[in-house]
């Protein structure tokens, strides 16, 4: 239904208590819902888009048992939404999406549990999300976005055992994020843009066991969590902003980087502090001790699924042929791409693992060759080949870290 001149609907819309879907776009004089709306038992789904002099929302709108979809888009005049919202007992999916002058959300949205899918963009007000959140122990997916004033999130998120998808984007007043978050023990995607004040992840990260996509992008992270124990994960991208104030997040990565042995994408890249007057912070290069380290992990320990570092440049991202010599590289690896040195890094612990193979077969299974786990049999290889001491290094740094930041959850996968 699309009306730009009507400011109220009709009182007999409650009468079509068979209608199971209603959208009502560009209502640009509409200040009001007639509250017999709730008469609308067989309502699955309510769309309202650019209905701009809306205020409020009637009670009866809790009285919609069969609503699984409501979406509100453009009620900018919207206020606030009714405490009855928490009887949308069949509700599995909310967006709200610039309803501008919305500064808070119900407690008893805590109510909805069949909510499936939460979504908040451009919510320009709200300052705080409710405790209550914690409690909708189906959701799967939670979407903020450009909610510029929202400065925490609840500790409760930890208790949304369900949530496979975590994405805050454009959340500029974002400080910090709770430490519970290590309780999301579903979650599989986790995707930080554009949080301008997020300059530290809590050390619960590491317990995101099922976790296979990590995007922080746009972030001025000071350091980076251990999190050599995501095990799962398979995309990675961090791209720093502030980067040339000093952060450590490259450095620390790359004492975890071992070990995720899954990774089949990883992009690297930091960025300048952004002038006055722009709004694009640029891409600078990454620091050489910075790229040393990233390459050190690499060859310590080749991804058997990692075939490439995105952003191959040594002027805008990473290049590891700018570090070839401290590598142990041959002299061609100086035009080598990023996918040219990770392959060589592949062949050469090829060679090593062969090596191992054949030090079994010669002693036979009873000499215990077959107990001891891959990075040993590298140790061993080191002993007798040479050039594999990086690895020695990384596994001291590797404790080290764990010693004095990671705790007893955190102390290594690969531990020895």
């Amino acid at each position: 239904m699309r009306n730009t001149e009507r400011r109220a609907l009709p009182a007999g819309l409650g009468q079509l208590g068979g209608l199971k879907q209603l959208t009502l776009c560009r209502w640009a004089a509409l200040e009001e819902m007639p509250d017999t709306l709730g008469r609308m038992t067989s309502l699955t789904s309510l769309t309202m888009d650019h209905c701009e002099k809306l205020k409020t929302l009637p009670a009866s709108i809790g009285q919609l048992g069969a609503l699984k979809q409501l979406t509100l888009c453009y009620l900018t005049a919207l206020e606030e939404m009714p405490d009855t919202l928490g009887r949308l007992t069949s509700l599995e999916d909310l967006t709200l999406d610039e309803c501008s002058q919305l500064k808070t959300l119900p407690a008893c949205i805590g109510q909805l549990g069949a909510l499936k899918q939460l979504t908040l963009c451009f919510l320009a007000e709200l300052e705080e999300m409710p405790d209550t959140l914690g409690k909708l122990t189906s959701l799967e997916s939670l979407t903020i976005k450009y909610c510029y004033k929202l400065k925490t999130l609840p500790a409760s998120i930890g208790q949304l055992g369900a949530l496979k998808q975590l994405t805050l984007c454009g959340l500029l007043a974002l400080e910090e994020m709770p430490d519970t978050l290590g309780g999301l023990t579903s979650l599989e995607h986790l995707t930080l843009i554009r949080c301008d004040q997020l300059k530290a992840l809590p050390a619960s990260i590491m317990l995101l066991s099922r976790l296979q996509h990590l995007e922080i992008d746009h972030c001025p992270l000071q350091d980076m969590p251990c999190i050599e124990i995501l095990t799962a994960l398979r995309t990675l991208y961090l791209d720093i902003t502030d980067y040339t104030h000093g952060s450590r997040a490259f450095k620390s990565l790359s004492r975890s980087l071992p070990c995720l042995q899954q990774l089949d994408n990883l992009r690297l890249s930091g960025r300048a502090e952004v002038d006055p007057g722009q709004f694009e912070r640029p891409l600078v290069a990454i620091r050489a001790e910075d790229v040393l380290a990233i390459g050190r992990a690499l060859r310590a320990w080749p991804l058997p699924l990692l075939r490439d570092v995105r952003r191959d440049d040594a002027q805008h991202g990473i290049r590891l042929s700018t570090c070839w010599q401290a590598l142990g590289l041959p002299a061609a690896a100086a035009d080598w791409s990023n996918a040219t040195t990770l392959e060589f890094f592949r062949v050469q612990q090829h060679k090593v693992a062969a090596f191992a193979s054949g030090m079994h077969a010669r002693l036979g299974a009873a000499s215990g060759v077959a107990g001891l786990d891959e990075q040993t049999l590298v140790m061993i290889a080191d002993e007798v080949l040479g050039g594999w001491g990086l690895l020695r290094e990384w596994r001291q740094h590797s404790e080290h870290a764990g010693d004095e930041g990671a705790g007893a959850e955190g102390g290594g996968a690969n531990g020895t």
